[in-house]
């Protein structure tokens, strides 16, 4: 988690330098080239997972292109005070109640609330300030059709 925040608020410094300087716009592709270069400059980067520092990239580049849009104020350092996450798209397995991750050694415990139905495609551990830690699983689930139906169906989602 530290490894995807450190690589987040590196690349948000940059890209703020850069704006400032130059006033060069954020480029997603740009930015995520730097990476090689931050693990040369920063070898405690090895240890992280490179698709979880790729996710971090990822996540600046959504909080820019809110910003742009006009939906969130400019992007923020991450501090490790509030809620950490890292994302894990490739690599882990999930057997009954235990999670392995590559580069961590020992499995992860975790309790199931509920089943875990589809094709599993990522997760994310996430870690509040009180301290716990939950585990989010993103599945690719088929959604069944409800029968078609002679009678009228109405449907009020509450937009204005």
């Amino acid at each position: 988690m530290g490894h995807c925040r450190f690589v987040y608020n590196k690349l948000l410094e940059k890209a703020k330098e850069n704006y400032e300087r130059e006033n060069k716009k954020w480029n997603y592709y740009e930015y995520k080239k730097l990476l090689p270069t931050l693990k040369k400059e920063y070898p405690f980067l090895k240890e992280a997972n490179s698709q979880s520092l790729q996710e971090a990239v990822k996540w600046l580049d959504r909080a820019f292109k809110n910003f742009f849009k006009g939906l969130a104020k400019f992007p923020r350092f991450k501090s490790k005070r509030k809620i950490n996450s890292v994302s894990i798209s490739q690599h882990f397995q999930i057997e009954e109640n235990k999670v392995k991750i590559p580069k961590l050694k020992t499995p992860i415990k975790f309790k199931k609330h509920r089943e875990i139905e589809g094709r599993i495609k990522g997760i994310s551990i996430i870690k509040l300030p009180s301290g716990k830690f939950y585990l989010n699983v993103l599945v690719d689930k088929k959604i069944e059709h409800l029968p078609e139906t002679d009678r009228i169906v109405a449907i009020d989602v509450g937009l204005i």
